[in-house]
């Protein structure tokens, strides 16, 4: 009975067992002809079974053609049926298809993707894709069709403004730039992106309001300060830029603004000032390259005790090329002392391994020049067999100058240039040397040539500008007159000073120049404000007391022109300057002679005018 029983359980199971095999079948069956698909908008597919999740399976576990053959599966019965499964599935396959360096197919399905993108996330995807594809005309339409779509999506308008900057397209991004902050009144990042696209064009004006449209959106920052600060430099508007960062510094302390604060005092002449920041910033940070930094200031400033002794105090704790630095610095310092000799020593402690040794050989033909210069000359040409740069060339041929070889000098610096191509500093020296032979139309001509490689450096404008002037001055002096293009000459030469005096306001040297444009163009009220200002700045200077001697010489104050006149030639101007300048007086003197010989007199020394050396022996 029991045995009965039990086979008749066994039937059951086995019955049960059968059934469950066919209906398994039929459903495996019915899977395998429809599969469920990837279903849009949900985060996981409840049917583990899914193409989709399958294919991403496979890609994951490095399954890369078992899943190509999913999702091609996928796409090709969704697409027959009419099915929409969205941007996703295009945008893998067009991933895989790459990866399996099929990439022309790759870029058919990533068309497909993109015709189906609906947000930014997918159209910055595509532009990544496209980038890896190396297909960068397609990234670049992706991109800005995302931008058009979102005009207010920010990190789709920043990858924008780059791809085009990449590719140069300054102007676009500008516009582009333009439309993104009137789209977007209260983003402050898009006028800062603005400013900077028009900063970048030289338009800093505009640049300017659109910094300043972000300060008032209330994004105050060291970035913004710094860029405000930036433009204002460029602008000329150096008092603005001093400003901006000073009332930052109320709130906020920052080092790098400071920084940047101490170049622009140096440059206006406010050295103490610039000092003292100085010492702000090394009581922050104590490393021995930023005492090799404050050294560089005290020596810009004029602090030239200061900087061998801070250098001095220093010196044990430097190594590699801050103390070599560091020993040029003491070096220059010394040199500016006077105290050439031992300027010499330190500039001999470089060896030649150093990337700084033309420095150190240009700085010692310097020291040696003033020592003896034909002794600088043949140590300069000697060393060039070893070593040879535009520092070096430029201090040889200034050692030729001190004894006025000029033709030698000017043969040098040509020589020099054609192995020395390209080179800013051969080309400035060049100018000056003309200049001092009496070339002063080969000199203009080659300070305008500077000025094409560099047109806002403000010594390239200075020198422009005073070379105008000089070719006007000796026409004016032959002719008697200035022509229509002489005084158009006057002009561009006054906006050139101009430019140069924004940028560096109290240089002397520029603002003689200026000043020197106004005496030749006959404005002598102006002419002598300025030269006059140039003079407190810098009294030992020969040509800017030839000029106060011109201006006293033009208000007929001849005994005080004269005196003028001694003084410039006591400072042993160079080459044409010293030949003008004695000319000058010597011209002065005859003129008192011939003027005393044609005035009647009853009684012997009554009615004579005195000149200006018999003035000076009965002042005595």
């Amino acid at each position: 009975m029991k045995e009965r029983k039990k086979i008749r359980i066994n039937k059951k199971i086995l019955f049960l067992a059968g059934n469950a095999f066919i209906l398994l079948s039929i459903l495996g069956a019915g899977c395998a002809k429809k599969p469920k698909f990837y279903i849009k908008d949900k985060v996981s597919a409840p049917d583990e079974e899914s193409l989709y999740f399958q294919a991403i399976y496979d890609i994951k576990r490095g399954r890369l053609p078992e899943a190509e053959e999913k999702l091609e599966l996928l796409i090709k019965v969704s697409e027959k049926e009419g099915k929409e499964i969205g941007f996703q599935p295009y945008f893998d396959i067009a991933n895989l298809k790459y990866r399996l360096g099929k990439k022309s197919e790759a870029s058919v399905y990533a068309e497909k993707a993109e015709k189906k993108a609906k947000d930014e996330k997918d159209f910055e995807r595509l532009y990544s894709l496209y980038m890896q594809f190396g297909e960068r005309e397609k990234a670049l339409q992706v991109i800005e069709k995302a931008n058009e779509k979102f005009p207010s999506d920010e990190m789709v308008f920043r990858t924008l403004i780059i791809e085009l900057m990449r590719r140069g397209a300054i102007d676009k991004a500008i516009s582009r730039a333009k439309k993104y902050t009137e789209v977007n009144p209260t983003d402050p990042d898009g006028f800062i992106i603005y400013g900077n696209l028009l900063k970048f064009k030289g338009e800093n004006d505009l640049a300017a309001q659109q910094f300043e449209k972000a300060l008032s959106l209330g994004f105050y920052n060291e970035q913004l300060i710094s860029e405000l600060f930036e433009t204002y430099k460029e602008k000329g508007e150096l008092q603005k830029a001093k400003n901006i960062i000073e009332e930052y510094l109320q709130y906020e302390d920052s080092l790098s603004l400071k920084r940047k604060l101490v170049d622009l005092l140096l440059d206006i002449g406010e050295k103490e000032k610039a000092i003292s920041y100085m010492e702000q910033i090394t009581k922050s940070i104590s490393e021995p390259e930023v005492m090799i930094d404050f050294a560089r200031v005290l020596f810009k400033a004029g602090k030239y005790e200061e900087t061998v002794s801070l250098i001095n105090s220093i010196e044990r704790e430097l190594v590699g090329q801050q103390k070599e630095v560091a020993i040029l610095l003491k070096a220059y310092a010394l040199n500016e002392l006077k105290k050439y000799e031992e300027s010499i020593k330190e500039f001999e402690k470089i060896d030649e391994t150093s990337s700084l040794y033309d420095n150190a050989i240009a700085g010692k033909i310097d020291s040696l020049k003033e020592l003896s210069p034909q002794k600088a000359i043949d140590f300069g040409v000697s060393i060039t067999q070893k070593v040879f740069s535009p520092e070096i060339a430029y201090s040889i041929a200034f050692a030729m100058r001190e004894i006025e070889d000029y033709e030698s000098a000017i043969r040098f610096i040509t020589e020099s240039q054609k192995k020395l191509k390209d080179s800013k500093e051969l080309l400035y020296a060049k100018s000056i040397l003309l200049y001092e032979s009496g070339k002063l139309d080969e000199a203009l001509k080659v300070a305008e040539e500077l000025l094409n490689i560099d047109p806002k450096n403000p010594n390239y404008l200075n020198l422009k500008a005073y070379s105008i002037c000089e070719v006007v001055r000796e026409s004016k002096e032959k002719n008697g007159y200035l022509s229509v293009e002489e005084k158009q000459k006057i002009q561009e030469a006054k906006k050139l000073a101009e430019e140069a005096m924004a940028k560096k306001p109290n240089d002397p040297y520029i603002i003689d120049s200026l000043g020197w444009c106004y005496f030749v163009e006959g404005e002598l009220e102006k002419a002598e404000e300025l030269i006059k200002k140039s003079y407190e700045l810098k009294n030992d200077d020969p040509v800017i007391l030839e000029h106060i001697g011109d201006i006293l010489l033009a208000k007929n104050q001849v005994e005080k022109a004269f005196e003028m006149y001694k003084t410039a030639m006591g400072k042993k101007p160079k080459g044409y300057d010293r030949i003008r300048i004695q000319a000058k007086l010597s011209k002065l003197e005859r003129e008192v002679k011939e003027e005393n010989q044609k005035t009647p007199h009853k009684e012997k020394g009554k009615g004579k005018r005195k000149s200006p050396e018999q003035k000076e022996i009965i002042q005595n």
